[in-house]
């Protein structure tokens, strides 16, 4: 079996992206004629800390500090959340003997134009929403230096998922009263169905939105929903469960198997369920058409309605592991559960009482989220979403659960990751990660969700696009 690169699937996110949003200040123009002729140790600031105050907010006092002596900056490159009051903040700061150390405030919402004389009244206030300066003046009279003090915080709030509804597209192809969408190496491919017949979209930049469109002749009904891809083909069933490939999404040719669904490709290999006998089992075919031993399903699991599978990799192991949630079993029952493929067989790793809703057409995506202690300690966690599908009761959703250990342990996602109320209950879209490179070192990470039905199966006509906020504010350095 040709193994395929990392890079063809929509993996679990490794990145490290710390972002900031930063509230504008600037140097003190009263004193532009004061710069330094020459710099010295002298006036080097050391330390630089706030002092608590529990009515702003925790554990001011651990919040970290940069000091630039090259640009002479001082500033916390993780902003304060947002809405916290920075108007008559105190502040410790460290540095050597000095004849005067004062520190001027320019157009402050609170303290308007002010001037503390920091040295001999190092408990006064400081209105960080002004343009804020630190003078140092040296105890031998021949040097001063002129710092610029920042204490930033987020103009809106960094956790939150945000779907700008300015961003909204529409399918690819007009009309579509159903459709998939799929990568294929470095190609994304669009399927639909229209009133006069089938089309296929492919680009390769998702961002830039250049769709190459054309017409697509069949000699077969098309179970669109049924399109999935590996690195180098596409496979779709017919509504019969008769199987056909394709290279470019146009030409389709017929495999001579029947499934009764498809779950994914592994590799190359496409991943199938069969029905035998009135039983269900997983069966592969490889690149060249060979198909291996079907083997039994674990009790359980899902035979259709599943999501798109994700894929993840460890550093122990060799090879990926494919993941799909959701779905209804041959009972008949819907799941939502995590069910996982390590290149031999399935399993689940949902434990019992921390799965997500039993839902059809679950939307899976591998993406992040983020926690800030009590110390301002930002951690970054990789995170599987599962978002929105079709209840037992037949009634389309949009809560969104996630999963920080790939699948065993589900839980609602806090108010700030949940959907809009613009974007409508939905199941069976399709979810991709895209970054999107803003600079040489910096990627931000967009989601791209296509189509969606309703319940009664209606296709939504809508590309949405969304990121954590916090992912999108440009890195200080």
């Amino acid at each position: 079996m040709k193994l395929c690169k990392v890079k063809k699937y929509n993996k679990i996110l490794i990145a490290t992206l710390v972002a900031a949003a930063t509230l504008t200040a600037g140097c003190n123009k009263k004193d532009a004629d004061q710069e330094p002729t020459s710099t010295s140790a002298s006036t080097q600031v050391s330390a630089f800390s706030l002092k608590d105050d529990i009515k702003v907010a925790p554990n001011l006092s651990k919040v970290h500090f940069t000091i630039d002596l090259d640009k002479r900056e001082i500033y916390n490159a993780d902003s304060l959340p947002k809405g916290t009051d920075v108007t008559a903040l105190t502040a410790t700061i460290t540095y050597p003997t000095m004849t005067s150390v004062e520190i001027y405030i320019n157009n402050g919402s609170k303290a308007g134009n002010a001037t503390i004389n920091y040295g001999k009244n190092s408990n006064d206030s400081i209105d960080f929403t002004g343009d804020v300066s630190l003078v140092l003046k040296s105890q031998d009279g021949e040097h001063q230096a002129t710092y610029s003090l920042k204490v930033n915080v987020h103009k809106m709030e960094p956790d939150s998922l945000y779907w700008p509804e300015t961003a909204r597209r529409d399918l690819p192809v007009i009309a579509a009263t159903a459709q998939r969408t799929v990568m294929m190496d470095d190609k994304y491919i669009t399927f639909a169905r229209t009133a006069s017949g089938y089309s296929v979209a492919t680009t390769t930049d998702l961002p830039a939105e250049n769709w190459q469109v054309k017409s697509v002749a069949l000699d077969f009904e098309p179970d669109v929903a049924s399109l999935t891809s590996s690195p180098e083909k596409l496979y779709m069933l017919a509504t019969d469960g008769s199987l056909y490939e394709s290279a470019n999404g146009v030409a389709w040719t017929a495999c001579g198997n029947k499934f009764h669904s498809l779950l994914g490709c592994y590799e190359e290999m496409l991943l199938a369920v069969v029905e035998q006998g009135g039983a269900y089992y997983c069966i592969g075919r490889d690149y060249d058409g060979s198909l291996t031993e079907a083997k039994s399903l674990p009790k359980g699991f899902p035979i259709e309605d599943f999501s798109a599978p994700v894929f993840y990799e460890t550093l122990m192991g060799y090879l990926p592991t494919m993941l799909i949630h959701g779905g209804r079993n041959a009972d008949g029952n819907l799941s939502g559960d995590t069910w996982a493929f390590d290149g031999n067989s399935w399993a689940k790793l949902t434990e019992n009482h921390y799965s997500a809703p039993e839902v059809m057409g679950a939307i899976l995506l591998p993406y992040f989220t983020f926690n800030t202690s009590n110390t301002w300690v930002v951690t970054r966690y990789a995170t599987l979403f599962a978002i929105g599908g079709i209840n037992a009761k037949g009634e389309a959703t949009k809560t969104v659960y996630i999963s920080r250990d790939n699948g065993v342990h589900w839980q609602k996602a806090e108010s700030l990751l949940q959907l809009p109320s613009y974007i409508p209950a939905m199941g069976y879209a399709q979810p991709f990660v895209v970054n999107q490179y803003k600079g040489i070192d910096w990627a931000v990470p967009y989601i791209y969700l296509f189509g969606g039905t309703d319940a009664s199966g209606k296709l939504f006509n809508n590309v949405w696009k969304g990121a954590i906020n916090r992912l999108t504010f440009q890195p200080i350095i």
